[in-house]
C-alpha cells in the first residue's frame, strides 16, 4: 500500500514514481534492474578520482571550506583540534562548484555580501593561495529549514561470521498485519507524531530494507562470513537555531542526543526480532537468523545525526530535500546559485534530485556550466 520513493511516501509522491518499481523490476527487461558496482559504491568514487588525477587535478586533504564568497573559499586545516579562531587560507577562483547539500551550503558556507578587498589583499592570481591574518569563525552546522525534507535513516552495519544466505541481495520488511498497521508503520517518519519516538515494535509498527552486497559481489565478505546493510526510515534532525551559534563539533553532539542510546537498542532489538523469522537456505545454518546477535561482529551505526557530521546534509537526511510537487524538476533548487554568480551547486538537493543517477547527471550537466562560465571569462577578457 505504502512505499518510499527516493525518500518520498508513496501517498504524498507524485504518481510518476510509481513507474519506479516497474522499470526495476520488472521479470521481462533484462536491461533493467538494480545494480551495484562490484566493491561497492566507495569504487565509483575512487575511479572518479583516478581519472580527474590523470588529468592533472589537485586534490587538498583535511581542508574544511567555512566560508565561500564570489572571489572564493576560506578553508581550515581540519586536522588541527582547537575550540576557538583558527588561521584561515583563503583560495582564490574564478567557479565555485559546491558539493555541499545545498541547505546546509546556503545557510551556513555562502557569503554574497564579501567583496573584492580579501581578495585583493591575498593576491588575485587564479589556483593561488594565501594565509592571511584575517579570522572567521570555526566550522559550523546548520540548515535552511524552509524545505520538506526525505526521510531520515538509521542504518546498522553489521559483519558476521556466518553466511546468511536466506536474505537476497535486496529485502524489504513491511509491517501489513492490517492496512491500519501499514499505515501507522509510517507514523515513524514524521517529527509531528506522538513524542515518544523510542517505542519502535509491536506499539510502533515500522518498516525496514536489508542489503546483503556478497550475493552479488564476492568482494563484500570473506569466505564463510557475511555483511548485511539494515535501512530503517526515521524521523529527521529537528533543527535547533541556537546550535547554528556553537562550533560544529558541539552542534553535532547535541543533535546526536535526538538518537539517544535507548532509541538505537529499542531499534535493533526490533529489528533482530523480525530477521528471526528467515529461513535460511543452508541447512547447516538453521539457527543462524534466530540467533543472528552472536554472530555479529562488529557494528557501525550511522543516524541522522551522523550523516549530518559525516557529510553536511540539512537535517541529517542521506536522501536530501523530498520530491513532492514544489521541490520537482523545475521547483527543485537550481544548480546556479541565486545569490553568487559563479557559484555551482551539484548533489541531491539540487536538480534533477536524489539517487545516484540522477546525481551524476547533475554532475555532468554542472561541470559543462562550469566549463562555459570558464569559457565566457576568457572571452571577455
Amino acid at each position: 500500500e505504502k512505499q518510499l520513493f527516493g525518500g518520498v511516501i508513496k501517498k504524498t509522491a507524485p504518481a510518476v514514481f510509481g513507474l519506479l518499481a516497474a522499470l526495476e523490476l520488472h521479470p521481462t527487461n533484462n536491461k533493467a534492474g538494480v545494480f551495484a558496482p562490484i566493491g561497492g559504491f566507495r569504487s565509483v568514487g575512487n575511479a572518479f578520482q583516478s581519472l580527474a588525477k590523470d588529468c592533472g587535478v589537485q586534490f587538498q586533504y583535511n581542508k574544511t571550506v567555512t566560508k565561500i564568497t564570489k572571489n572564493g573559499v576560506y578553508t581550515i586545516d581540519s586536522s588541527i583540534s582547537s575550540t576557538g579562531e583558527k588561521d584561515v587560507e583563503f583560495l582564490p577562483a574564478d567557479v565555485i562548484v559546491v558539493n555541499a547539500d545545498f541547505p546546509f551550503a546556503t545557510r551556513t558556507l555562502l557569503d554574497p555580501k564579501e567583496g573584492d578587498e580579501k581578495n585583493k589583499d591575498n593576491g588575485s592570481s587564479s589556483g593561488s593561495a594565501a594565509t592571511t591574518s584575517t579570522t572567521i569563525p570555526i566550522d559550523r552546522y546548520d540548515w535552511d529549514d524552509k524545505f520538506d525534507y526525505s526521510s531520515g535513516v538509521v542504518a546498522f552495519h553489521w559483519s558476521l561470521n556466518k553466511e546468511l544466505t536466506g536474505l537476497n541481495t535486496h529485502n524489504v520488511f513491511l509491517c501489513a498485519n492490517s492496512r491500519e498497521e501499514a499505515e501507522q508503520s509510517w507514523s515513524v517518519l514524521r517529527n509531528d507524531n506522538d513524542g515518544d519516538n523510542n517505542k519502535y515494535g509491536k506499539k510502533k509498527p515500522f518498516n525496514f530494507y536489508v542489503h546483503r552486497a556478497s550475493e552479488t559481489d564476492p568482494t563484500a565478505a570473506p569466505e564463510g562470513c557475511d555483511a548485511i546493510m539494515i535501512l530503517v526510515p526515521c524521523k529527521t534532525l529537528l533543527r535547533n537555531k541556537d546550535l547554528a551559534k556553537l562550533p560544529r563539533k558541539e552542534a553535532i553532539e547535541k543533535y546526536k542526543d535526538q538518537f539517544d542510546d535507548d532509541f538505537i537498542s529499542n531499534m535493533r532489538n526490533e529489528v533482530l526480532e523480525r530477521l528471526a523469522v528467515v529461513v535460511d537456505k543452508n541447512d547447516d545454518n538453521d539457527d543462524v537468523m534466530k540467533n543472528l546477535r552472536q554472530h555479529i561482529l562488529h557494528e557501525v551505526i550511522d543516524t541522522p545525526a551522523s550523516y549530518a557530521d559525516f557529510y553536511n546534509v540539512g537535517a541529517g537526511v542521506p536522501f536530501g530535500l523530498s520530491h513532492g510537487f514544489g521541490q520537482l524538476s523545475l521547483t527543485r533548487p537550481s544548480a546556479q546559485s541565486k545569490d553568487i554568480e559563479n557559484v555551482l551547486f551539484v548533489g541531491a538537493s539540487s536538480r534533477p534530485g536524489n539517487g545516484v543517477p540522477l546525481v551524476l547527471l547533475g554532475a555532468k550537466s554542472v561541470a559543462e556550466k562550469a566549463l562555459q562560465k570558464l569559457f565566457n571569462d576568457k572571452e571577455e577578457e
